[in-house]
């Protein structure tokens, strides 16, 4: 897939704008409210490998320094964010590192 956003040729491949379990999962947040739209999914950290949905250490890397402001910080209910960087943890520790907010 030379030249191909991996998000395009994957993961929308692989699933419609409903909502399916396969959106849902590629991403540590999404807006319920609006489960229908792409841009309702925030802090990808999967992509569609061999036709698997597969965790990409870098992209829990990346959400990991968005939560902290990087790239703007993340647009997300102040409610949420709590819940979001111990989601995030969980796949730090099985990485065997540290998020950077406990660092």
């Amino acid at each position: 897939m030379t030249g191909c956003n991996p998000f395009a040729c994957g993961l929308r491949a692989t699933c419609d704008a409903s909502g399916t379990s396969s959106s849902r999962d590629a991403h540590i947040w999404y807006d319920g409210d609006k489960p229908e739209n792409f841009t309702s999914y925030k802090l990808l950290i999967a992509d569609v490998v061999d036709g698997r949905l597969m965790t990409v250490p870098r992209a829990v890397m990346a959400a990991g320094n968005i939560m902290q402001g990087a790239r703007g910080g993340a647009d997300l209910p102040t409610d949420e964010v709590g819940r979001v960087k111990a989601h995030l943890a969980r796949y730090y520790e099985k990485m065997g590192d540290t998020p950077p907010w406990d660092r």
